[in-house]
């Protein structure tokens, strides 16, 4: 703590740009041009790289898909833990 009652909390170190990933063993690929435009993930609607609502075409689908991920429509799988699996 500080004298004025603060957590003093270190900065994180930088991580490198291009470190590589356990996942695939090597580099990370790199972003490559787009010779067709992206949709929207939500209503399919063509969307500029440079619109600042991208990847969505408006707030409106970007909500959309906050709310998804909040009720839990979308979900990330993980591995079961060890001491859960059936035998």
């Amino acid at each position: 703590m500080t004298a004025s009652g603060l957590i003093n909390i270190a900065p994180r170190p930088p991580t490198p740009a291009l470190a590589p990933t356990r996942r695939s063993g090597g580099y990370p690929a790199r972003p490559r041009e787009r010779s067709e435009p992206m949709k929207c993930p939500i209503c399919k609607k063509e969307v500029a790289l440079d619109d600042p609502e991208f990847p969505f075409c408006s707030e409106r689908c970007r909500i959309i898909d906050l709310g998804n991920w909040a009720t839990g429509k979308y979900a990330i799988p993980s591995p079961i833990p060890q001491d859960e699996e059936e035998p």
